[in-house]
């Protein structure tokens, strides 16, 4: 296990890039840990700013970025790390991160899976609604496999999302 959340950065951007590249044939990939530095500021510093005419407002801090670079345009991907069970309140933060910058996947996971109170709402009510952040994009919630390093597809929320 992990004794910090940062302790699973570089497994999760591992993972991710290797997830994102088997969807992305075409594009160049590039993942990175950032929860110390606000994603306006990495975004400048990077030079991928460029891409995302908005980014000042991006006063965020993600904890593994995805980058998805095309020739033209670029696509972010947002991870959030938790070691303890996914609250509502964990989910509500990467709503709102998700809603100002528009990632194309939004993914939030914790090697503890999800309260009693995140199980009830997504698998008894199946009130998926509560993850779309835009139009067809949904927080795609799962646990996470610390052995194999990797989430675990059979808990991914909502199912068949990805």
């Amino acid at each position: 296990m992990y004794d910090r959340e940062s302790d699973m950065y570089p497994d999760v951007a591992k993972w991710l890039k290797f997830f994102l590249g088997e969807r992305n044939l075409r594009a160049e990939i590039e993942t990175f840990p950032v929860d110390k530095i606000v994603l306006s500021s990495f975004l400048q510093q990077r030079g991928f700013h460029v891409f995302f005419p908005e980014y000042q407002s991006f006063e965020i801090e993600i904890d593994v970025l995805g980058i998805i670079k095309f020739k033209e345009k670029a696509d972010l991907v947002f991870v959030e790390c938790k070691l303890k069970q996914i609250t509502l309140r964990d989910i509500s933060q990467l709503f709102g991160y998700s809603k100002v910058a528009k990632p194309v996947h939004a993914f939030i996971i914790s090697p503890k899976g999800f309260s009693k109170s995140v199980n009830y709402l997504l698998n008894t009510l199946h009130r998926y609604d509560v993850l779309e952040y835009l139009p067809g994009k949904r927080i795609n919630v799962a646990t996470w496999n610390p052995q194999r390093r990797e989430i675990v597809a059979s808990t991914l929320l909502p199912p068949g999302t990805i």
